[in-house]
C-alpha cells in the first residue's frame, strides 16, 4: 500500500495523489459559482453540472462515486434545462433561428447531449443491475453525450454575445 491511499469514507482504494470526491465536488461548487459571478447565473449552474459530469468521468471507479457524479451532472443539467425553458422559453428561441450560428451549435450539441442522457443512464443502470453485456454501450453512449455536452458548455459562453 506504499503507493496508495485508502478512503475510509469510501473503502475505495485510489492511487496516491487522487483527488478525493468531496474536494472534486467543493472545487466544481466553487468554479460554478465564480462563473455565475463573472458571467450569468445560469452559465454558473451549467458549469457546476459540467464539473460534476467530469467528475463522473475521472472517478469511474469506484462506481458508486461515478454514478453519484453522473447523476447528480444530469439531473442539474436537466432541471437547468426547464428553468430556462420556463424562464425564456428556450425551446422557442432556438426553433425561431433568431440566434447566430454558434449559438444555434451550442444549442444543437446541448440538446444532443440532453437526448443521449436517457439511453446512457438507462444502459448505467441496465449495467449496474449485472447485464454486462451493455457495458461497451453505456460506454459509448456516455462519452458521446459527454462530449456534445462539453462542445455545448464551450458554445455556450458564446451566449454572452448573443443579439
Amino acid at each position: 500500500m506504499d503507493n496508495q491511499l485508502r478512503l475510509e469514507t469510501s473503502q475505495a482504494v485510489l492511487p496516491r495523489g487522487t483527488t478525493h470526491p468531496a474536494v472534486w465536488g467543493g472545487s466544481a461548487a466553487l468554479f460554478g459559482i465564480g462563473i455565475a459571478l463573472l458571467a450569468t447565473p445560469a452559465m454558473g449552474v451549467a458549469t457546476l453540472a459540467w464539473l460534476m459530469l467530469t467528475g463522473g468521468v475521472l472517478l469511474e471507479m469506484p462506481r458508486r462515486s461515478h454514478r453519484f457524479w453522473m447523476l447528480a451532472g444530469i439531473g442539474l443539467d436537466l432541471l437547468l434545462v426547464l428553468v430556462l425553458q420556463v424562464q425564456r422559453g428556450a425551446v422557442q428561441t432556438a426553433v425561431s433561428f433568431s440566434l447566430g450560428p454558434i449559438q444555434q451549435l451550442h444549442i444543437a450539441f446541448s440538446l444532443g447531449a440532453v437526448l443521449l442522457y436517457g439511453p446512457a443512464v438507462w444502459l448505467g443502470f441496465k449495467r449496474f443491475r449485472g447485464d454486462h453485456a451493455r457495458a461497451m454501450s453505456h460506454r459509448r453512449a456516455g462519452w458521446v453525450a459527454y462530449i456534445f455536452r462539453t462542445i455545448g458548455f464551450v458554445l455556450m459562453f458564446s451566449m454572452l454575445w448573443r443579439n
